[in-house]
């Protein structure tokens, strides 16, 4: 998505390919026997660029680099997911998978032709410079304007060209807009115009759609593997995916285009948050069965939302030292079951020294997860970053 946003911004169109011979493309690249191996190749038009380009500005670039581990751990589980999603050859053309909400799709205007060149932009550069990933975000931060979080969503779920999308040739949808496998769930915090609580966006009409009302920022925290940033946002994200659906359509290759789906609508955040004024950070670990709980998706729960919701709250773990974990326990402190599980620890929340203690409740057995219909695949958090220090001086 970097890489297709930069051809955009020089007037050139193009697009992903992802639905092909995996054996075939390896070889080709001669990659065979190593353990590189070939996900997605993109397609970008041949016309000439009109002008010339401005040259690269002078930059000296600061800070330190993180350092590599010093020797690589195979993860076999890793390798045997990539096996289960490769292709035959021949591949084939790619399923037909129709639009999301095509009812509503076919009412939109048609896009433009295919590979129409687009408008150049030249502050992209600076923007992508800029980015970086936030380590936390800070709590006194004035709220976020309603409309630059839908202008934000609205940009980072845009049409974009990929094969499996359905979009990129021949195989257009009848709707005229490629198929989306990801559904995003925003947990609100600090937004002028949203009452704290539980988001929707409703890509087809462009809005967020109100679940839950309530404040959830040590939830939010906690799902995303208690990591305190996601409470102190302005908002955080959970991707979802329809697993169902992609396994339908392409069989296991689906897997891997629910993460590609997932990469390209972060990457689009990443970028758009900054140029909005705002900083970013992509989460790519969480509690992936208690986000199934928390938004209604595991049936051992009742199915709606708001019981959901409740029981998600149960079982939260609360991470000690977080501003909004003490905010909660000074609110909370005659409360004998929030006492047990919020500490008033003063450690710095950078200091490594967190301590975690859950409240113990019976396990009750419920549908094996792999199975499920909707699964999430990515986080994110979004809101004014505290400083980096890797970035100072």
């Amino acid at each position: 998505m970097s890489l297709l946003l930069a051809a955009r911004a020089l007037g050139l169109p193009g697009g992903a390919i992802a639905h092909f011979s995996d054996s075939r493309l390896t070889r080709a690249l001669g990659l065979t026997g190593s353990d590189e191996a070939p996900m997605t190749f993109l397609v970008l038009g041949s016309k000439s660029l009109s002008g010339q380009i401005s040259a690269l500005p002078q930059e000296t670039f600061a800070g330190v680099p993180n350092k590599l581990s010093a020797e690589e751990v195979p993860y076999e589980l890793l390798l045997d997911i990539h096996r289960s999603t490769i292709l035959p050859d021949p591949a084939g053309l790619p399923p037909h998978m129709s639009a999301a909400n095509a009812a509503i799709a076919d009412s939109q205007p048609p896009l433009p032709e295919l590979f129409r060149s687009p408008a150049r932009d030249s502050s992209l550069g600076v923007v992508a410079r800029r980015r970086r990933s936030a380590l936390d975000f800070d709590v006194r931060t004035p709220p976020m304007e309603r409309s630059k979080v839908e202008q934000l969503l609205d940009f980072a779920t845009r049409d974009w060209l990929a094969d499996w999308r359905g979009n990129f040739g021949g195989e257009t949808t009848a709707a005229g807009k490629g198929a989306d496998l990801m559904t995003l769930y925003l947990y609100v915090h600090g937004v002028r115009g949203c009452e704290p609580g539980i988001y929707r966006w409703d890509v087809s009409r462009h809005s967020l759609e109100q679940l839950h009302q309530g404040n959830v920022e040590r939830v939010a925290a906690y799902l995303s593997l208690e990591q305190a940033l996601a409470g102190n946002a302005c908002f955080a994200v959970s991707m979802v995916a329809d697993l169902a659906r992609a396994a339908q359509t392409f069989g296991n290759r689906g897997y891997r285009y629910v993460y590609f789906e997932a990469g390209a609508i972060g990457q689009r955040l990443y970028l758009g948050t900054e140029a909005l004024g705002w900083n970013a950070t992509g989460i790519g670990a969480f509690y992936d069965d208690d986000v199934h709980r928390y938004l209604g998706f595991l049936e051992e729960i009742d199915s709606s939302l708001g019981s959901s919701l409740d029981a998600a709250q149960q079982l939260t773990l609360v991470m000690l030292g977080s501003p909004t974990s003490r905010h909660a326990a000074a609110q909370d402190r005659d409360s004998p079951k929030l006492a047990e599980s919020i500490s008033d620890s003063d450690d710095d929340q950078f200091s490594g020294k967190r301590q975690f203690r859950a409240i113990e409740l019976e396990a009750v057995a419920g549908e094996d997860s792999s199975r499920l219909p909707q699964q999430v695949i990515y986080h994110f958090a979004v809101g004014r970053a505290v400083p980096d220090p890797r970035l100072e001086g």
